[in-house]
């Protein structure tokens, strides 16, 4: 599955977000939304 800004926001929202940030590496959904989603998706084509 490809990433864009479109998919984040509705994993966001349709997930309990809070539970998800007690953990150490997850990040604020301001911070997920403001991710390259298509420099991502290239590097991961790539590898």
């Amino acid at each position: 599955m490809e990433f864009t800004k479109d998919i984040v926001a509705l994993l966001i929202e349709n997930d309990d977000i809070s539970v998800a940030l007690q953990y150490r590496f997850v990040d604020e959904p301001e911070v997920l939304l403001n991710h390259n989603y298509d420099k991502m998706n290239q590097n991961c084509m790539v590898f």
